[in-house]
């Protein structure tokens, strides 16, 4: 074998360098002393992160650099006012929660579920899981062979099943349509994916016409979003969706009533906008994220924005910021940001900034969500206590 790409051995025998591809690499040293030697097996293991932070509606969690995670604010198993070690011995790659159950995936390749408070559930899914996606109370995974498995509750078809049956975390059911997914993400009751031609496709409840095929016609299989753009990102409100396209352009259809569609002239309410809709503003966006009726983004200089519901510091734009807009406002700070997470009623960002504290959050804080040991609403980005190494990668 060979050591992983990117570290070698000095003079005098010690790994030195940077990894630059994730695995598990074996090899083997001969040691010698004198006229006495013996052969070693040494073992590394790369760890490539991908979502290293989950927002719920109440709570948050985030994965430190050895893979452990961290949940502060109220769920199942969980009351703590700052960064708490959660799910036992497990090291995760990835987490993602879409309301108060956090899934992880582990560097074993496994998927645990019902991550606060203990050991958790595993999850039975065909073939290996790479990404992890989660809905209101629903959850879905891609695997290596590109096909995605969702578990969880089915009222309206959120599973993508074709059925409206109820899935355990034992049986995990495919996306119907024969599909190769690169990403999905999970709203309230209905989902979407991006396949790997970049083409958009939703799923589920359809109400408001948060699946963007320019109708209000739920449906139990993917149905492709209409306006032929190539998407590189979708991000899944409560009953909204915006997607990122691969030319760096915002657009968001569904549900509009605090103006999380991004557009200032286009009505407020709950008629239904059931067509992408370009965002206000003629930013180049690198990363967007959305929870509840509010929506964030990064431009690709690093600089963060958030547009709809504003309530309590939920847009991070300062104590006199608005309380919700269509025209995405810069949150407060002027920092440079490497990524920003949503839940339904706050946020979490990790910052580039040097000076800057690594992780910050901001919005409502009545559950102590925001990781300041205090019961209050921020509106501005605060930092989260404690002296942990969080694993700075991602969204």
């Amino acid at each position: 074998g060979s050591l992983p790409p990117g570290l070698s051995l000095d003079s005098v025998g010690l790994v030195i360098g940077t990894p630059t591809s994730s695995g598990r690499f074996e090899i083997e040293i001969e040691v010698a002393s004198g006229t006495r030697s013996a052969v070693r097996s040494l073992t590394f293991t790369v760890m490539e992160f991908d979502q290293t932070l989950a927002l719920g509606i109440t709570h948050t969690c985030a994965l430190d650099r050895t893979g452990r995670v961290y949940c502060w604010g109220e769920s199942s198993g969980l009351s703590a006012l700052a960064p708490t070690l959660q799910a036992g011995s497990h090291q995760f790659l990835s987490i993602a929660d879409g309301a108060r159950n956090l899934c992880g995936l582990t560097v074993t390749e496994s998927v645990i579920c019902n991550a606060t408070g203990g050991q958790g559930q595993a999850v039975t899914l065909t073939g290996t899981p790479m990404r992890l996606s989660s809905g209101w109370t629903f959850h879905c995974a891609i695997n290596t062979d590109l096909q995605a498995w969702c578990w969880g509750n089915n009222d309206s078809g959120e599973l993508g099943n074709g059925s409206l049956r109820h899935v355990q975390p034992s049986s995990p059911t495919e996306v119907v349509g024969d599909h190769q997914w690169r990403q999905l993400a999970g709203g309230n009751g209905f989902g979407c994916g991006i396949d790997t031609g970049d083409v958009a496709w939703c799923w589920g409840n359809n109400d408001f016409g948060q699946l963007g095929d320019s109708t209000v016609r739920a449906s139990l299989q993917p149905v492709p979003v209409a306006g032929g753009h190539r998407w590189e990102r979708l991000a899944l409100g409560s009953l909204h969706t915006c997607g990122l396209t691969t030319e760096g352009q915002a657009y968001c259809w569904g549900r509009n009533v605090y103006g999380q569609l991004g557009q200032e002239g286009v009505s407020r309410g709950n008629t239904p906008h059931s067509y992408p809709l370009l965002v206000d503003g003629a930013h180049s966006w690198s990363d967007m994220s959305a929870g509840g009726d509010t929506n964030c983004g990064m431009t690709t200089t690093g600089t963060a924005f958030c547009w709809g519901f504003g309530d309590r510091g939920m847009l991070g734009a300062g104590e006199d910021g608005v309380t919700s807009t269509a025209v995405p406002v810069p949150v407060s700070g002027g920092r440079v940001w490497r990524s920003i997470a949503k839940g339904s009623y706050h946020s979490c960002g990790v910052s580039a900034d040097s000076a800057s504290p690594p992780l910050l959050c901001w919005g409502t804080g009545g559950s102590g969500q925001l990781g300041t040991g205090q019961i209050a609403n921020e509106f501005e980005p605060v930092s989260v206590l404690g002296d942990v190494e969080w694993a700075l990668t991602g969204r």
